[in-house]
C-alpha cells in the first residue's frame, strides 16, 4: 500500500492473487461465524 501511495509501485499478480485469497478466507470466516452463531 505504501509502495503505491509513494513510490507509484503496482503489486504484482501474485501479490495480488494472495490478497484476495486472503480477503475472502476472512469474510468467509467472518459470514460463517455469524450463521452459526444465530443458530446457538
Amino acid at each position: 500500500m505504501y509502495g503505491f501511495l509513494i513510490f507509484e509501485q503496482l503489486p504484482d499478480f501474485w501479490t495480488l492473487v494472495g490478497a484476495i485469497i486472503i480477503v475472502a478466507t476472512g469474510l468467509y470466516t467472518l459470514n460463517r461465524e455469524r450463521l452459526v452463531s444465530r443458530e446457538i
